[in-house]
């Protein structure tokens, strides 16, 4: 495991309990095509490909998949990338390359479903702007 700032710690753990507390039980009401969030990722260049009934996910290329996050999904995307970041943290999938950006990774019976690399900032903004866009 990577060595995380206290912030950073913080960050993981809320988001584990959320998707633990908020998210598994009904992950219902998301909108992974709100404007809101459509135009952050826009403004900061994110890419989030959500792929459903992909068996091969395609690995990052390294230099060239900058702030990009590519995952499966089954249902609600934006529910099932909260899942996968949980998951990513859970199971110490976490690292950071040399400018300190996460290079994330889930894997389910060793396939891999999720992989991304983001700037930390970035990633943060991103999980607030993925849960701002959930209906009450």
């Amino acid at each position: 495991m990577i060595s995380l700032s206290n912030p950073e710690k913080l960050f993981w753990a809320n988001l584990l309990i959320y998707v633990e507390q908020e998210v598994k039980p009904n992950s219902k009401g998301f909108s992974f095509k709100k404007k809101s969030l459509t135009k952050f990722c826009k403004q900061n260049g994110i890419v989030l490909e959500s792929l459903k009934n992909s068996k091969a996910l395609p690995a990052l290329t390294p230099g060239k998949d900058k702030n990009t996050i590519r995952f499966k999904c089954s249902g609600s995307a934006c529910a099932d990338l909260l899942r996968h970041l949980r998951t990513a943290f859970a199971h110490f999938n976490i690292s950071k390359d040399a400018k300190g950006n996460y290079e994330l990774c889930d894997k389910h019976n060793g396939v891999l479903t999720m992989a991304g690399h983001i700037k930390p900032k970035l990633l943060i903004a991103l999980v607030e702007q993925i849960k701002s866009t959930r209906s009450k």
